[in-house]
């Protein structure tokens, strides 16, 4: 076999003109400077403080933040909070923070960020529209990022800026599994795009994001890219699939989190008509994102919960009668998950699995609770997908589904909803509740999703139509008819019109023995105990990425000294 070439491979991602500079001389911001002195900010009390006291008599970094939700800000936040300030006494210099929020946010945000130095808030905004700055994300398309296939480790140079993932977003699978990414890397990712091409320090270089020899992880950061070429360029699913296909690319599919071999397969094109779809029918918003709860409730010791579809459908792992740790996976009983589905508007709570607590702990709080037994690592008959969606059609809030692992089963009856609903396709469908939560939808029930795609298509169009009907006043008998013909066919199809139904699975079946879902905790539970902390880095370094990698423009007043350095963190202007 030829060995493979060393020479780099490597695509344009976008291919628009880069941004001009902006003029940075200090004569260009006396203006601007006059003109935001005497807009007032407030401190954590809610006292005023004119903007033009905070640097007329001392020389100051003034730093401005999106929000206090905004994780690009938090994460500067909490590299500034790391600098000594026996190192600004040193420089003579003050560092001053200021966000958009209410002078309440401040305290908390301090203690979130361990920032210590001078922070204030301009609630209304009057700074941040007169210095032009903008509200939201928003990135333009450029020629400066790219995607690179290389077999050693380039070098930065002046011009080009080269970074790899391969190694800090990992996936953590169960067995032979290796993707795509959890959506709380797709955001930390797309963060880390945008900070690069805003940073002042980059913005005449060529951004390449390489990746290495490695198959899986080549799929994974391709599967990145593409994401962020959706999300944030406007590229369609197809477009983005075709610029990663450069040269001789080719990348291996996604499979399940099922022990042994697999012959079902999910490409990157459906992980991005995934995020495409999830985010034409607002399934997660990045600009609204919560990493940190979707960090720490997907852990096997805070609940091992994620949405699938925000203030929808919650999947979450099996409660237990008692919270232990257990043979290797944390075990929660159902009074330590009632606080939080209270406080998230989940009115419905549905198990898949064999009776590991009285479901009397959940209807004694409010909650509505139903038993859909069926075989770990099985189908659901035909029965079960009926109630299921009429379950969750009719129920008023959110719905809380749960197996053992909240995986398999959870998964796939979770999927035939989004397929009815939204006429997603089967693997678009798994794609997505993978991305949410990985390790969903096991063996055979990745086929048993693919039969079901068009029966479920047709159940959807026929429910919306007599929604229409019902919101129009029209056409309702012949509605009604369709719809009674409907409740005669199987969601099985045609094809399968004269299987006899199963009887229903009794959930002792299950109580003596290891099932897979048993195990999938167990893995998860372990693997998520490995992980270290990630160790500080020296004050210097701190100091030297938290200003280099904002934007920096220098304000002079009307003499030379005092010197104001406003750091646009994270914000374009008009």
């Amino acid at each position: 076999m030829a060995a493979p070439s060393e020479a780099p491979v490597t695509r344009q991602v976008s291919g628009h003109a880069a941004p001009a500079p902006v003029p940075s001389g200090p004569a260009s911001w006396q203006p601007l400077a006059a003109a935001v002195a005497e807009l007032p900010v407030l401190d954590a009390s809610g006292r005023p403080v004119l903007f033009g006291e905070l640097f007329r008599e001392r020389r100051a970094i003034v730093v401005f933040v999106r929000h206090f939700l905004c994780y690009i800000c938090k994460e500067y936040v909490e590299d500034l909070a790391k600098i000594p300030k026996s190192f600004l006494q040193e420089a003579n210099v003050t560092l001053i923070v200021i966000g958009q929020s209410s002078y309440h946010h401040i305290e908390p945000f301090c203690k979130l960020t361990g920032y210590s130095h001078e922070i204030y808030v301009d609630p209304e905004r009057e700074i941040y529209k007169r210095l032009g700055m903008k509200r939201g994300e928003e990135i333009a398309s450029s020629d400066r990022l790219c995607f690179a296939i290389l077999f050693s480790r380039p070098k930065s140079s002046s011009n080009v800026h080269y970074f790899s993932i391969d190694n800090e977003l990992e996936y953590e699978n169960f067995y032979a599994d290796f993707g795509p990414l959890n959506l709380a890397m797709v955001y930390r990712y797309c963060c880390k795009i945008n900070k690069k091409l805003k940073s002042i320090t980059m913005m005449r270089k060529k951004i390449i994001h390489f990746t290495g020899p490695d198959q899986r992880k080549q799929a994974n950061a391709a599967f990145l890219v593409g994401c962020y070429m959706v999300i944030y360029l406007g590229k369609t699913p197809e477009d983005a699939y075709r610029i990663l296909m450069f040269g001789d690319a080719t990348y291996i599919p996604f499979r399940d989190a099922a022990y042994g071999s697999c012959n079902f397969f999910i490409t990157l094109l459906d992980c991005f008509y995934a995020v495409k779809k999830a985010m034409q029918y607002g399934f997660f918003n990045f600009n609204s994102f919560n990493l940190d709860e979707y960090e720490y409730y997907e852990k096997a010791e805070n609940g091992d919960l994620n949405w699938i579809i925000p203030d929808r459908f919650l999947a979450f792992c099996g409660p237990h009668s008692r919270t232990r740790l257990e043979s290797g996976y944390h075990q929660h009983s159902p009074e330590a998950y009632i606080p939080y589905f209270k406080n998230h508007n989940v009115t419905t709570v549905i198990r898949l699995n064999k009776r590991m607590y009285d479901a009397k702990r959940f209807t004694n709080a409010g909650f509505d609770h139903y038993d859909l037994f069926f075989a770990d690592g099985s189908t659901p008959t035909d029965a079960i997908v009926k109630e299921f969606l009429d379950i969750c059609e009719n129920a008023e809030g959110a719905i809380a589904v749960h197996c053992k692992a909240g995986l398999g089963r959870t998964g796939t009856l979770i999927a035939c909803y989004i397929m009815k609903h939204y006429r997603m396709t089967a693997t678009e469908t798994i794609a997505w509740v993978r991305i949410c939560r990985p390790g969903s939808v096991i063996g055979p029930q990745q086929q048993f999703l693919m039969m079901k795609q068009a029966s479920l298509w047709i159940e959807g169009d026929y429910f919306r139509q007599k929604l229409r009907g019902q919101e129009n006043g029209k056409h309702r008998a012949a509605v009604s008819k369709l719809l009674l013909a409907v409740d005669d066919i199987s969601i099985n199809g045609v094809e399968n019109q004269d299987k006899q139904e199963p009887e229903l699975y009794s959930d002792d079946d299950e109580i003596s023995g290891v099932t897979q879902g048993d195990r999938l905790r167990a893995l998860k539970s372990r693997r998520q105990s490995k992980t270290n902390a990630i160790p500080l880095t020296c004050s210097l370094a701190v100091l030297t990425s938290a200003l280099c990698s904002i934007v920096i423009w220098w304000i002079v007043c009307d003499y030379i000294l005092p010197i104001l350095l406003f750091c646009l963190d994270g914000l374009r202007t008009q």
